[in-house]
């Protein structure tokens, strides 16, 4: 994987034979195009940037690096809507605080995909992506679950997956709003 933002690094990537472009912020038709062409995913991290931007130097940004950032959010949009023309390869990821990890499905549905993308990034791409497809990503009998259960229904509302209720990781089980309430 690299972390690619600019046109040249994202096709030098690619070119190079990386499996997956991190961010690819300033992706632009060329570069699309080489990475539909030879299968690169894409792990987009939009809300990184969102965040980073919306919080600016309260988050300890200095000023130039708050202005670049404002720079690549302007780019960001039109390179998500150009990786989803080209029916590229998304996984999820974040490059931000774990309590912000689930903001990400929200903006993968505004920048266009559906909600059943967004989640399907996060699980089976996600797992295809790390080679792991054979063992996680789906539950299936013979697979290891890791699960997690939202308060609503997400395919109606994306911003559900921001409100875990359950969760069970290898079996355990970690987290249970749902019966501890009863």
């Amino acid at each position: 994987m690299a972390h690619a933002e600019g046109t040249v690094g994202i096709k030098a990537a690619v070119r190079a034979g990386v499996d997956s472009i991190e961010h690819g912020t300033m992706l632009d038709e060329e570069g699309a195009s080489l990475m539909e062409k030879r299968g690169t995913w894409l792990v987009p991290t939009l809300y990184t940037f969102q965040h980073g931007v919306e919080n600016g130097t309260g988050l300890g940004i200095d000023p130039i690096s708050a202005a670049k950032g404002q720079a690549i959010l302007a780019a960001q949009q039109p390179a998500f809507t150009l990786a989803l023309k080209h029916h590229l390869k998304i996984a999820y990821g974040v490059d931000d605080d774990p309590e912000f990890v689930s903001k990400e499905f929200v903006t993968l549905v505004h920048g266009g995909m559906t909600p059943l993308q967004a989640i399907q990034a996060s699980t089976v791409n996600a797992a295809d992506l790390l080679g792991t497809a054979k063992d996680t990503g789906t539950i299936e009998a013979g697979k290891f679950a890791d699960i997690v259960a939202v308060s609503g229904d997400p395919l109606k509302d994306i911003t559900t997956m921001e409100h875990v209720v359950f969760v069970m990781k290898g079996g355990e089980l970690i987290k249970d709003e749902v019966h501890a309430k009863k």
